[in-house]
């Protein structure tokens, strides 16, 4: 029996974070089959009570991958080739 992954997600502590951009947290969920990226900020509410507490931000995982550059065509002539 697997574990149904659906509609559930996790998040840990940013333990890159750099600059108060960066998020506190960050982790990974699963909504309806499409698999995220989360990112969360914590906001200081006694600065601003009007402002969330938690702030999130999804992408979907398969933006993250970068395409693949296009095959270069050798045009070379094995003659050429010193061995």
């Amino acid at each position: 029996m697997s574990y149904d992954k659906t509609n559930r997600g996790a998040v840990w502590k940013n333990q890159k974070r750099a600059s108060e951009k960066h998020p506190h947290f960050t982790g990974n969920c699963d909504i309806d089959g499409t698999e995220y990226f989360v990112n969360v900020w914590k906001n200081d509410v006694s600065e601003n009570p009007k402002k969330p507490l938690l702030s999130f931000s999804f992408k979907k995982k398969e933006e993250q991958a970068r395409p693949a550059a296009p095959a270069q065509s050798l045009d070379v002539d094995l003659e050429d080739i010193p061995f």
